[in-house]
């Protein structure tokens, strides 16, 4: 299930605070702890000692516009886990203030309290025509796997183009198995393939950096050509999104407005 999520702005936020370095994705390391918090006690531990792999949602950043005071950010993922979400409508939730750094100095912005109005239903049947190949655009987290004896090293992302397509196939494959989408066996011969297309700049992507807990997160922002059998595609759009660590903002993908099989 795949859900957009609109809310009111409830306190005045200053609006050249919000421009600063990494500002547009400065309250996004709460959303999880928010709708992780809105589920009982026992699914939500359950979720949370789970892999990061294998968590069942995937939300995108915030969007806000600060002079109309509202936003708007999207959530999918496992109908279940996503209907318990939708009880947190009508309520007012305070993001935190943070700390941030801009040009050397420590500045710290006010907290965003906001009150979720309205929660649309988003279906890819309604979205997409069928097909075997579509255009998104993702903010996604592939990393270099950790050396052995170096679990204390900070991630760094995968670089190589080849290596990244290859391994968001697997990773979605691997969710895919896990969720019981397709089989082990059927894995074998399913179709699933990325592209990344060149942008205007003649580069396939640019490093992206969202406040996280006490530090940030390096993303790769793209736009790719997925190509392959419908039901894996409709798997990442509408309940696992791409890459790893999905439950840190990353991973959610959006149809590109210029795909020919976007409905008009």
């Amino acid at each position: 299930m795949r859900i957009k999520v609109n809310f009111e702005i409830k306190n005045n936020i200053d609006d050249k605070e919000l421009k600063v370095k990494y500002s547009r994705n400065i309250y996004n390391h709460q959303i999880y702890s928010i709708l992780i918090n809105t589920l009982d006690g026992k699914k939500s531990k359950k979720i949370h000692d789970d892999k990061k792999m294998k968590r069942p949602f995937v939300f995108s950043d915030l969007f806000l516009n600060i002079e109309e005071k509202k936003g708007h950010f999207y959530i999918c993922g496992e109908s279940c886990i996503i209907e318990d979400f939708m009880k947190i409508k009508n309520k007012t939730l305070t993001l935190n203030n943070l700390k941030y750094k801009d040009k050397g100095e420590i500045g710290k912005l006010e907290d965003l309290i906001i009150r979720i109005t309205e929660m649309e239903k988003e279906d890819i049947y309604d979205k997409l025509k069928p097909s075997e190949e579509y255009i998104f655009k993702a903010k996604f987290i592939v990393n270099i796997p950790k050396d052995v004896g170096k679990s204390k090293k900070r991630p760094r992302l995968l670089e190589d183009n080849e290596e990244l397509k290859e391994k968001l196939r697997k990773i979605t494959i691997d969710k895919a198995i896990d969720k019981k989408v397709i089989t082990k066996e059927e894995s074998k011969t399913v179709r699933l393939k990325f592209d990344f297309i060149r942008n205007k700049k003649g580069s396939y992507k640019r490093m992206a950096f969202a406040k996280y807990k006490n530090g940030y997160v390096a993303s790769w922002k793209a736009k790719l050509k997925v190509k392959g059998d419908f039901k894996l595609i409709k798997f990442i759009y509408e309940r696992a999104g791409i890459g790893e660590n999905t439950s840190s903002g990353h991973g959610f993908i959006f149809l590109d407005r210029g795909d020919k099989n976007a409905r008009k």
